[in-house]
Parts: C-alpha cells; structure tokens; sequence
C-alpha cells in the first residue's frame, strides 16, 4: 500500500507541489513524506489503497482533523 501511495506522487507532494528534492530533510528523519489518510480515521477513513497517500512531512504537520 506504501509502494501504491508514492507511485501517485512519484515526483512531488500533492500538496503543495514541491519536487520532493526540493524539501530539506532534517536529521531526525529517513524520508522527506510521511503517509497520509485522505479521510481521517477518526472520521470513519480506512488504511487501504484509495485513502492512503504520500506527503511531503511538512504539509502532513501542518494538516489538522478538519481537512
């Protein structure tokens, strides 16, 4: 499924469509995105396929329960 979210944004985070390059990768992390559920599961989304995708790390930070 974690292979499935990348091949959708194999070159930028959906976003804010920086080029995955372009994102600084701090020292702490091994990986510029983070997966992200579309619908929350704390509002009924599920971790399969259709509702996982992948993030750059500073846009998963910055999204809240309301989007």
């Amino acid at each position: 499924m974690k292979r499935a979210a990348l091949a959708n944004a194999p070159d930028r985070c959906p976003v804010c469509m920086r080029d995955w390059a372009e994102i600084p990768l701090p020292k702490h992390r091994k990986t510029r995105w983070d997966f992200d559920h579309t619908v929350p599961i704390t509002r009924g989304g599920k971790t399969e396929s259709g509702n996982v995708r992948a993030i750059c790390y500073s846009c998963n930070y910055k999204k809240n329960n309301n989007q």
